[in-house]
């Protein structure tokens, strides 16, 4: 981590990474032991695993919505809950 890279900065990355998936490299390490003694050898085996993490919908929404606010913001202040008129007799809506 570089030494300018301020905490939004780290967390923006971040949250594309999520946002977009990812795939990453995770490294095992097993000690080898002797199958008559079971006694460790001293060796050690290696081997590593890579893995995809999928795309996360709520990270690419939480991006959108404040990269593209215009495009994705969550209700336009038109339609909020409050404003819209509804027929109590509509029996659509149940």
């Amino acid at each position: 981590m570089s030494a300018n890279s301020n905490p939004d900065d780290r967390v923006e990355r971040a949250l594309l990474k999520r946002a977009l998936g990812y795939r990453h490299t995770e490294i095992y390490s097993e000690e080898i032991v002797d199958r008559k003694t079971g006694q460790p050898t001293g060796e050690v085996k290696k081997r590593s695993v890579t893995k995809f993490v999928p795309p996360d919908v709520r990270a690419a929404m939480t991006w959108l919505q404040n990269r593209r606010p215009d495009r994705w913001k969550c209700a336009p202040p038109d339609l909020r809950d409050d404003e819209i008129e509804t027929d109590p007799e509509d029996t659509n809506l149940l």
